[in-house]
């Protein structure tokens, strides 16, 4: 596997060609596979950095039934 991952990060020496997806990163089969080996083409060939993952939101108060929910402001 780690020779596969190795290979696609330059699988052309001194070309800018990278191979991308799941099947190309540790993370087999998972969307996180796809979206790291791509972020990781973006930051090995072009200096992107690659971005921190999302902060959860945080919620001052949690409803405790479903007529508590405010529907209103869902979107």
């Amino acid at each position: 596997m780690k020779q596969v991952t190795d290979w696609a990060k330059r699988p052309f020496p001194g070309e800018q060609i990278y191979v991308v997806g799941s099947a190309y990163h540790p993370y087999r089969g998972y969307a996180e596979g796809a979206i790291m080996s791509a972020n990781n083409a973006l930051n090995n060939g072009w200096q992107i950095p690659i971005p921190s993952p999302p902060q959860l939101l945080q919620r001052t108060q949690t409803p405790k039934s479903f007529a508590e929910v405010d529907w209103r402001n869902i979107r």
